[in-house]
């Protein structure tokens, strides 16, 4: 099921030797490789936390919580390995921000109406993509232009920026 004691596993290409990472009866998901392979990031809702960032080695040791205050979703990393792009909310609507693995320092790079989700690095990690429904009908300001889907929900839009919020 759904959030029913979901687990982040590595298998062969060929789906052999499937090993459970997480271990944990903990929804684990949201799993991203680093560069280097040296490192999983992955988010849980363990130890009675909100959603937090957690990192393991492939081979399942060294687990370790990410120090962050912010809630943590589908977190990617960055190419040199040393921050997360991620979806969370302090508060309120889903918002992108940037965590550094090394002090915990987070940085809140969006703030739209609307969810804003699923970032992920450019491969020269001079950009970030991620979704938006700022420009769905129901969210945009009356003066601007808006999509409509037709289906329930919001519309949902691929934007860019740079990783310190810019350019968007």
């Amino acid at each position: 099921g759904v959030n029913n004691d979901d687990e982040i596993y590595v298998a062969s290409a060929d789906g052999s030797d499937a090993r459970n990472l997480s271990a944990n009866p903990a929804n684990d998901w949201g799993p991203d490789w680093s560069s280097d392979g040296e490192w999983i990031v992955f988010n849980s809702d363990r130890d009675g936390s909100p959603l937090s960032g957690y990192l393991v080695r492939p081979d399942g040791s060294d687990l370790r919580r990410i120090d962050t205050e912010v809630w943590v979703e589908y977190p990617s990393f960055s190419p040199d390995g040393t921050r997360i792009v991620f979806e969370g909310h302090s508060s309120g609507a889903y918002d992108i921000y940037v965590g550094d693995l090394a002090t915990g320092e987070t940085r809140q790079l969006t703030d739209s109406p609307g969810g804003d989700g699923w970032p992920v690095w450019s491969p020269d990690g001079e950009w970030i993509a991620f979704t938006t429904e700022r420009d769905d009908c129901l969210r945009a300001p009356p003066d601007q232009d808006c999509w409509s889907s037709g289906e329930p929900g919001e519309h949902r839009s691929v934007w860019l920026m740079r990783p310190d919020g810019s350019e968007q």
